[in-house]
């Protein structure tokens, strides 16, 4: 199988019951799901959840280095795929 299409979607989701880090109150959490599909229509889902922002970052990561490099490949050799990352 041979990775097709990475697409993430930012998401800010509220907490039912907000927590506090250090002082903060932590009243929204953000999560970045990917979605890696293959050429037979398999579907792999990941996410992030970070205590402190840097989502848009690791969204233009995404965009601008991994898909280049992995768009193509190959899913059967994982190691080959962390690798190359």
């Amino acid at each position: 199988m041979i990775i097709k299409e990475i697409e993430n979607k930012l998401f800010s989701v509220p907490f039912i019951d907000p927590t506090k880090l250090l002082f903060v109150p932590l009243e929204i959490t953000d999560l970045l799901i990917v979605e890696i599909e293959t050429n037979e229509s398999f579907i792999g889902t990941g996410y992030l959840q970070p205590i402190i922002g840097r989502l848009l970052t690791v969204e233009m990561c995404i965009n601008e280095i991994l898909k280049l490099l992995l768009i193509g490949e190959s899913i059967q050799y994982i190691k080959n795929l962390w690798q190359k990352m």
